[in-house]
C-alpha cells in the first residue's frame, strides 16, 4: 500500500533505514559477545520498523483508546548513537520543521509527530527483555522525562467479545495479516472518517471482522416532549420591559441567566442532576465504612464542575452521618478554567474548615488523570458523557475561521453568521469530506452514506442539520468509546475495577432526556438580541443549562464570577489522554497489550499466539450485519491513500482557465 505520498514515503523510509542503521552500529561491539539473541533483536527490530512504515495514513494501530492523546504521525526519527552503552533518540520537537513543511503530512492535514514515543516504548522493551543484547541504558532526549513504564501483566483473554479494539485488530490477529481495506469495509472507513475505534449503538453499521458487545444500548423511550409552560420571554428597550414572542430555542440575551435556569428545571434536568448525585452518594454509602469514599475528577470543565456543584450542595450533616468523604482532584488547568470557584476550594476544603468533608489532592500538570485514579476502594466520579448528552466539540469547527472537519469555515462563509454552518445539511458536508479525505471510490462513497442515513433514521427525531448529526454520532457512535476510554492504562484491570468508575452523565435517565426533541433544542441554543430576535449561535452558549444550574448552586461564589463563567465559559478539552500501551479489551475487561506500544505483530504472536483469534467473525456476530460490501477488482486498481497531490500556483491557475 501506497500509504503516503511519493516524496513523504521515500523520506520516511530513509529515516527508517537510517535509524536500524544507527542502532546496529550501536550494537555491534555486542555481536561478537553473543550473536544468536544479536541475530534475534536484530530480526525483531527489523520488522517493527516494517510494521510502522506500512501502517494506512492517519491509523495509529496501537490505541485501543482510539485517536486521543495526538495524532500519530508518520516520521520515524532517527537513533543516535552515543557511545556503545547509551541510545539517544531525539523528540519530536525538533523534527517539526520538517513535519510543518508539509513533505510529510497525514490525512488529517499536519500533525504533531508522535511516531519517537511509540519507537521509544518499543525499543525499551525490546532492550530490556532478557532475550535482547544487554545494552545498558536508554535515554530519551528531554529534560526531567523518565522512560515510560513498560506493563508488567499480561490478561488473557477469557470473555466471548471485545468491547474496545483497534481499528486493525484483524490485521494483526488474523493469520492471513491483510491490511485494511476501506472499500471493503466501511466501518474502517468511518474510523477513519472519525478518527475514533467506532461502536455504533444501533447496529446498522458493523465491523464485518470482529465480535463486538455493546454495553450501553440506547434506551427505547418514552421520551418527554410535553411543551414548556414559558412561551413569552421578558426583554427591555430603555426604561420599558416588553413582552416578545421569541422562538422557544432562543434565549434573550436580556434574561439569559433566569430563563436558563426556568428551562433547565422545567426540562426536568434540575432534578435529574440532584438525584444522579444522590444516586452515587448511595452508592459510597453502601460500601464498608473504611471505603466509603467518592473521589471527583474535576478539570474545571462544565461537566465535572456540574458534578462538583451538585456534591458541594449536599448538607454536611449527611457526609457526616454516612461516614462518606470527598477527595477532589485537580491540577492547575482546573483552576485556570474556573478561577473564582478554584481559589474558594482551596481556601474552604479541608478538615476545620467550612467543608471539612472535601479532600484537596492536586496532581502534577503533566500526569494523565487516568494515572491518578484508585480503582481498589471507593467510588470514581468523572464528568463523561456530557459531550454525549449535548453535543460534541467538533461543533467548535462552525466558528473557525479555517476548515475543519465538516465545516468550510468563515472565511470562505463571509456573508453568513458566525456558527450558521450548524444549520446547514449535514450530508453534504460529510459527502465532501470523504472525498477531501481520499479514502474510497466514488460508488464505495455512496455505500457509506447510505448507511449513514440508515444509521440516522434510527434516531427518534429527524437528524437534519450538522448540529444534529455531530450529536448523533457523538451519542451513538463514541459512547462506548469515551466509557471506557479512562480505564486504557488501569494497571491489572478486572470487571470489579471497572465497576468502582462512575461517569455522572451516564445511566438511562439523561440518554433518554437527550433523546426528547423538546429537549434537543437546548443543547445549544441561540441567543437573540432586539435586533436579531430570532438568535444566532455563539459557542458560549453550548451546555448553556448546565452553566446556568452551576450558576445557581454555587451561590458561595461571587456573582461577578459565576456570570464571568457562564456567559464566557467554552468547551475545551479537558483530560488529557495520553497514548494508551493497550490494544483491545474483551467484555470480561481483560487488557491485552505486547511490547510497548502494542505494534509489533511478532511481540502480539509472542505473547498470545492464537488465542486472540477467538474475537474474528466467525459468521455467527453479536449484532445483526449489515450488507457486505463488494471487493476492488482488479481492474479498479489499488487505492491511493492520503491527500489528493500538492498543486502549486500555476496548477491552480491553470485548472481555473
Amino acid at each position: 500500500h501506497a500509504v503516503l505520498p511519493g516524496d513523504a514515503r521515500r523520506i520516511v523510509l530513509n529515516t527508517a533505514n537510517e535509524t536500524l542503521t544507527r542502532l546496529l552500529r550501536t550494537l555491534e561491539p555486542m555481536k561478537a559477545v553473543d550473536p544468536d539473541r544479536y541475530n534475534e533483536f536484530v530480526a525483531r527490530f527489523s520488522g517493527l520498523v516494517a510494521d510502522l512504515v506500512t501502517w494506512p495514513a492517519c491509523m495509529p494501530v496501537s490505541q485501543m483508546g482510539g485517536f486521543g492523546g495526538g495524532d500519530f504521525g508518520y516520521v520515524v526519527h532517527g537513533m543516535v548513537g552515543s557511545d556503545e552503552s547509551m541510545l539517544v533518540v531525539p523528540r519530536a520537537a525538533a523534527n517539526d520543521k520538517l513535519w510543518m513543511s508539509g513533505k510529510v503530512r497525514s490525512v488529517y492535514g499536519y500533525a504533531r509527530p508522535r511516531m519517537d514515543e511509540a519507537l521509544n516504548a518499543e525499543v525499551l522493551y525490546l532492550l530490556n527483555n532478557p532475550s535482547s543484547p544487554p545494552v545498558a541504558q536508554v535515554a530519551i532526549v528531554e529534560a526531567g522525562e523518565a522512560p515510560p513504564p513498560l506493563p508488567t501483566v499480561r490478561a488473557m483473554p477469557t470473555g466471548g467479545c471485545l468491547i474496545m479494539y483497534s481499528p486493525q485488530f484483524a490485521r494483526f490477529v488474523s493469520p492471513e495479516a491483510q491490511m485494511p481495506e476501506p472499500n471493503d469495509n466501511l466501518h474502517f472507513a468511518l474510523c477513519l472518517l472519525l478518527k475514533m475505534p467506532v461502536v455504533d449503538r444501533t447496529g446498522v453499521i458493523v465491523d464485518p471482522t470482529v465480535r463486538v458487545r455493546v454495553l450501553s444500548p440506547i434506551p427505547k423511550g418514552p421520551f418527554d416532549n410535553s411543551p414548556l409552560s414559558m412561551d413569552v420571554q421578558y426583554t427591555t428597550h430603555g426604561n420599558v420591559t416588553l413582552q416578545v414572542a421569541l422562538p422557544k430555542e432562543a434565549l434573550h440575551k436580556s434574561s439569559l441567566w433566569p430563563r436558563a435556569v426556568t428551562i433547565c428545571r422545567e426540562t426536568s434536568l434540575f432534578d435529574l442532576i440532584e438525584q444522579r448525585a444522590a444516586k452515587i452518594f448511595d452508592m459510597a454509602s453502601a460500601l464498608p465504612s473504611a471505603e466509603r469514599r467518592i473521589d471527583l475528577l474535576w478539570s474545571g470543565g462544565i461537566d465535572s464542575t456540574t458534578a462538583l456543584a451538585a456534591f458541594l450542595h449536599f448538607p454536611e450533616t449527611s457526609f457526616r452521618q454516612r461516614g462518606v468523604r470527598v477527595r477532589l482532584f485537580y491540577n492547575a488547568s482546573s483552576i485556570a478554567e474556573f478561577p473564582v470557584l478554584g481559589n474558594w476550594l482551596r481556601g474552604n476544603c479541608g478538615p476545620g474548615r467550612r467543608v471539612p468533608h472535601f479532600e484537596l489532592y492536586r496532581i502534577p500538570d503533566d500526569s494523565p488523570i487516568a494515572d491518578n485514579i484508585d480503582l481498589t476502594s471507593g467510588i470514581t466520579v468523572t464528568g463523561e458523557y456530557g459531550d454525549q448528552i449535548f453535543g460534541s466539540i467538533l461543533m467548535a469547527g462552525a466558528f473557525k475561521k479555517e476548515p475543519s472537519f465538516i465545516f468550510k469555515g468563515t472565511k470562505a462563509n463571509r456573508r453568513r453568521l458566525i456558527g450558521s454552518e450548524l444549520q446547514d445539511p449535514w450530508r453534504e458536508g460529510v459527502r465532501e469530506r470523504l472525498q477531501e479525505m481520499n479514502i474510497l471510490r466514488e460508488d464505495r462513497i455512496d455505500a457509506l452514506m447510505a448507511l449513514l442515513v440508515k444509521q440516522a433514521s434510527q434516531c427518534p427525531f429527524d437528524i437534519r442539520t450538522k448540529f444534529d448529526w455531530l450529536w448523533w454520532i457523538n451519542f451513538s457512535m463514541k459512547y462506548q468509546y469515551v466509557g471506557l476510554r479512562l480505564l486504557n492504562r488501569v494497571q491489572d484491570l478486572s470487571r470489579a475495577k471497572a465497576d468502582r468508575l462512575v461517569h455522572f452523565f451516564g445511566g438511562d435517565e439523561f440518554q433518554l432526556w437527550a433523546l426528547s426533541e423538546r429537549n434537543h433544542q437546548f443543547k445549544f441554543p441561540r441567543k437573540a438580541t432586539n435586533r436579531a430576535p430570532h438568535g444566532f449561535r455563539t459557542f458560549p452558549m453550548y451546555k448553556i443549562l448546565l452553566k446556568a444550574y452551576i450558576a445557581f448552586k454555587c451561590e458561595y461564589v461571587s456573582v461577578r464570577g459565576r456570570t464571568n463563567y457562564f456567559n464566557n465559559k467554552e468547551k475545551v478539552g479537558s483530560l488529557k489522554h495520553i497514548p494508551s500501551y493497550n490494544f483491545a479489551m474483551d467484555d470480561e475487561y481483560n487488557v491485552f497489550s505486547f511490547g510497548g506500544f502494542s505494534i509489533s505483530r511478532s511481540a502480539m504472536q509472542e505473547t498470545y499466539g492464537d488465542s486472540l483469534q477467538r474475537f474474528l467473525y466467525n459468521g455467527q456476530p453479536v449484532v445483526e450485519a449489515v450488507e457486505q460490501p463488494r471487493p476492488a477488482t482488479a481492474e479498479e486498481g489499488p487505492l491511493r491513500y492520503g491527500p489528493a497531490p500538492f498543486r502549486g500556483e500555476e496548477e491552480k491557475k491553470k485548472e481555473k482557465r
